[in-house]
């Protein structure tokens, strides 16, 4: 113990005049670190609120669904006995006001609007609940309008605007909805009359682009049941129930698969700083080769050249993964509430440890594991490099059977074996990780092939007769020659 907390010293004092070379590896980590946490932290938020709003979202226990045409009064009743129904009504129209016009997905809601949840409107509206401001006052119905339509209409609460022949009084406008989420694409800006306008308004309720909500509160929380029910008793009908989970299966499928891209592509990053990494690394190695044969002439082992370096980068990966948490931490707490008003659900704001721990593991894992070859190359470095003029150059490259012993194999395959795993902790798509990994393992493996054939078709060409291109050509296929990692570097980017 007290030998490696003397290798740890050493490595650490060998460490102080060379951390601003590797600032661009530290940048690379942490930016990596950031985005993968920040991504799941907001996707997890997103699908817990998802869960657990569910019913908000409907806006009920049950909601029935008839496109196109109104459902019979015996469906209604047995709705009724059910427990509370509130109706709606959702076509498209159009709002005037002076030359200026607006369209909207007009929602005709029924007195109980909403069930569920509630209506947020933005600072300014007239006093009263969701009924009162859409009921008859002085002989004229009210409207609330989404932000979007109030602008382009240059309408303040107070305004009169036109709905088809009906002057509807605008006593608000709409912040979020509790059930914006479940309405699906909309044509028009958002807007809400009592279900008592549509006629008078004179617009047709029953059409094409026309459809018809039932939201229930059940008397009896049983979902399952209250569908037999009604399919049993009307058998033949065209309309759909959905439960609360239904109705947010869409939201929750685009919310994990646009995360899970996000996650790869901000994974994708974190890969090209890792090559930076293993590029950084080889050339600090290459410049301390001097340094690293004189330790080995003074009796230093392989095992010591590999601590006393990894030590160096565990260090730096520590430093950058810090600034990366921090960055998820600063992000996480700015998205969440920017997001909510987005998209109109509850998400409290709140750091997401599992996703930190996450995004940590896989930086410090990215970070090790692109360094072991490098680090591996650093330990073959022999005394007899002393002897040599200028004690440096190009590290030695190391043949393909040396890869495959296990001293330089199992380290990789369990650095690849725990970067999965920390992957699918986060990742709600085991077969998407599986063949992103596979596919990026593949496609390093194309560049170092097409790297090599670009080499050794150049060494075949005959020497051009411009001197400057001359050069150019041999400076590519020289021993030695970067071209290997600039081409891998720039294919992975």
């Amino acid at each position: 113990m007290r030998r490696l907390l003397a290798w740890l010293r050493v490595a650490l004092i060998d460490l102080r005049g060379s951390v601003a070379r590797f600032f661009i590896l530290i940048a690379c980590l942490a930016l990596g670190v950031m985005a993968i946490g920040t991504v799941s932290a907001v996707r997890h938020a997103v699908e817990t609120a998802i869960t657990r709003d569910a019913t908000s979202i409907l806006g009920g226990d049950l909601e029935l669904r008839a496109p196109r045409l109104d459902i019979d009064p015996d469906v209604l009743a047995a709705l009724e006995g059910l427990g509370t129904v509130n109706r709606e009504v959702q076509l498209n129209s159009q709002a005037r006001k002076g030359d200026r016009t607006a369209f909207l997905s007009l929602r005709g809601v029924g007195s109980l609007y909403p069930l569920v949840g509630d209506v947020s409107l933005l600072p300014g509206a007239l006093p009263g609940t969701v009924a009162e401001l859409l009921a008859e006052r002085d002989g004229v119905m009210g409207i609330l309008l989404d932000q979007a339509a109030a602008l382009r209409l240059d309408a303040q609460p107070g305004d009169n605007v036109r709905v088809g022949t009906l002057e509807l009084q605008l006593r608000g406008v709409i912040d979020t909805l509790p059930d914006a989420a479940t309405l699906g694409f909309q044509l028009g800006a958002a807007a809400l009359v009592a279900d008592a306008a549509l006629p008078l308004a004179g617009l047709r309720q029953e059409g094409m682009l026309s459809q018809f909500r039932y939201k229930v509160l059940l008397a009896e929380d049983d979902f399952a049941a209250a569908q037999t029910a009604i399919e049993e008793q009307f058998p033949d009908a065209e309309w759909q129930i959905r439960s609360p989970q239904q109705a947010t299966q869409t939201i929750a499928r685009f919310i994990g698969v646009f995360g899970n891209f996000m996650l790869l592509v901000a994974l994708s990053s974190l890969v090209v700083g890792g090559l930076g990494a293993a590029n950084a690394v080889t050339a600090y190695v290459a410049e301390r080769q001097a340094g690293i044969a004189t330790m080995r002439a003074l009796g230093a082992s392989g095992q010591r050249i590999i601590v006393h370096f990894l030590v160096q980068i565990i260090v730096l990966a520590l430093v950058a993964t810090l600034i990366g948490l921090v960055g998820i931490a600063l992000a996480t707490l700015a998205l969440l509430p920017l997001l909510a008003g987005m998209i109109g659900l509850d998400l409290p704001v709140a750091l997401d440890v599992r996703a930190m721990a996450a995004a940590a593991g896989i930086g410090m894992t990215i970070a090790t594991l692109f360094a072991w070859p490098p680090l591996l190359r650093a330990r073959a470095i022999r005394p007899a490099l002393l002897f040599r003029a200028g004690n440096g150059g190009p590290l030695e490259r190391q043949s393909w059977r040396f890869w495959l012993t296990p001293w330089a194999a199992l380290p990789l395959l369990a650095g690849f074996g725990l970067l999965l795993l920390l992957t699918l902790t986060i990742a709600s798509d085991i077969v998407l990780v599986g063949v992103y990994f596979a596919g990026t393992a593949a496609a390093f493996v194309l560049l170092r092939l097409a790297a090599a054939g670009l080499m050794a078709g150049l060494r075949r060409l005959a020497p051009p007769p411009h001197r400057a291109l001359r050069l150019a050509l041999s400076a590519i296929v020289r021993p030695g020659a970067p071209t290997m990692i600039v081409l891998v570097s720039m294919g992975m980017g």
